[in-house]
């Protein structure tokens, strides 16, 4: 178990190019290393909005977007844009007043894997996720126990027997044995990252370019065969050509990040 929690994500800060043309400087966007970043993935290698990919990337190895490290680099200011799920997204926008949440970019990614889905007894979630405690208590009431740990550690715990079920992004949720439950509860759709975007970014006349990539490649990921070429692309797990398919079951889908006027 120790091994399996020492392992961290990367959150990968994308050196893209968006009009270099003009000497405009790097947008660099943060995206956790799972389904989340299909979007943005998608967006930039369709040319849905005028950028590339630098080769040469920055990173910082953090546990998950929840984690103090993962605030600590947005707020160093080296970030225009960040993928974060809500819980972390709202912690950082209370302590640091110089970000903003655009809006919703995933709903129901977060997918629970059980062995029994009639009676589990201990469900692991990632910590700092208190929403993901929400959900459990819904599907199994409050006798099932909420275990919260590494991110990484969840599929280990699962495998070893330490749980009866896990909760996790629907990339990994995937390659687990077991029930596959969606996170969608009483026909309502569960946010499950947004988008954040620096204030000062939001006045850059970059800004709606790319907020209209995000969203034209949003839709076009509606497209069953369109998303299971974009699955195929991403390098995080083997793909078997059904991951499509079980999006659509589990309801997961990408949504146009639209700007609140009550933010």
């Amino acid at each position: 178990m120790a091994a399996a929690g020492a392992a961290v994500v990367a959150v990968i800060l994308l050196a893209v190019a968006v009009g270099r043309d003009r000497g405009s400087p790097w947008v660099k966007i943060g995206i956790p290393d799972d389904s989340s970043s299909i979007l943005v993935s998608y967006a930039i290698r369709h040319q849905e909005i005028k950028a590339v990919i630098e080769p040469i990337m920055e990173s910082y190895s953090i546990k998950d977007c929840c984690s103090s490290t993962a605030h600590w680099a947005l707020s160093s200011g080296s970030v225009d844009l960040a993928v974060l799920c809500p819980d972390a997204a709202r912690v950082l926008v209370a302590k640091d007043k110089r970000y903003q949440i655009v809006g919703p970019v995933l709903v129901n990614s977060d997918v629970v894997v059980v062995r029994n889905q009639e009676q589990p007894r201990k469900i692991g979630i990632t910590q700092n996720r208190w929403y993901q405690k929400k959900i459990i208590r819904s599907l199994f009431g409050e006798e099932c126990q909420v275990v919260p740990m590494l991110p990484e550690g969840l599929p280990y715990a699962y495998q070893k027997g330490h749980v009866d079920g896990v909760v996790l992004d629907v990339e990994k949720a995937l390659q687990l044995p077991g029930t596959r439950i969606s996170t969608r509860v009483n026909n309502q759709d569960l946010v499950t990252y947004v988008l954040v975007a620096r204030r000062a970014f939001m006045h850059d006349p970059r800004f709606p370019r790319i907020l209209q990539g995000f969203c034209k490649a949003a839709v076009a990921l509606s497209n069953p065969e369109t998303l299971q070429d974009a699955l195929n692309s991403s390098a995080h797990n083997q793909v078997k050509g059904m991951e499509a398919g079980e999006w659509i079951r589990l309801k997961v889908r990408f949504v146009p990040p639209q700007i609140s006027q009550n933010k």
